[in-house]
């Protein structure tokens, strides 16, 4: 089974400080660290390759060389490898943009089984990233995922909805977007 888990890097938002005169927040030369969403997304990846043996993790990433501690990170949380598109006319894009370049990156991996991402990014939260790239792909997409697990070729998923909880299936290949109930990384 490939499986591939798009990750982000963002500020450190436990370090953020407010100007006292704006009460804007100054980012300015915080630390940069991989998404909290993002982690529970790779966790959920190796905790299906614990189950299910045969899986091949890809962590996804679009930057610059300042996320070399970040894909180290994925690589030691258990990504078997890790990929980065880099571009400059990436660099502020927005949802759209990046949907499409990762989008393009799953696409040229070749077969896929199944697409992991956090729901929202800490920087932006959209959410709008993941239903992109399944949409780009043309893949069954289930999103707000809290619990999940497949077998054969079907998910199946419970996902975290305001009035309550549903238990959907979908066949692979899918997209799942999770949230942070889904697991607590190592």
């Amino acid at each position: 089974m490939e499986v591939v888990v798009c990750i982000k890097q963002v500020v450190d938002l436990k370090q953020v400080r407010i100007k006292r005169d704006t009460r804007e927040p100054v980012l300015e030369g915080l630390p940069l660290v991989l998404s909290d969403i993002d982690k529970n997304a790779l966790e959920e990846a190796v905790r299906l390759k614990e189950r299910l043996g045969e899986v091949k993790i890809t962590a996804l990433s679009l930057g610059t060389g300042k996320l070399r501690e970040t894909i180290k990170e994925a690589l030691a949380i258990g990504a078997d490898e890790a990929i980065l598109v880099t571009d400059p006319a990436l660099q502020g894009g927005g949802p759209s943009i990046t949907a499409r370049a990762l989008a393009a990156a799953v696409g040229k991996l070749g077969h896929v089984d199944l697409v992991l991402l956090g729901e929202g990014s800490a920087d932006n939260y959209t959410g709008q990233v993941g239903p992109r790239v399944a949409e780009l792909l043309g893949l069954p997409q289930v999103t707000f995922v809290k619990q999940m697990d497949v077998a054969g070729s079907t998910l199946r998923a419970t996902r975290s909805l305001e009035d309550g909880l549903e238990v959907v299936e979908a066949p692979l290949p899918a997209l799942v977007t999770v949230v942070a109930e889904i697991n607590e990384p190592r």
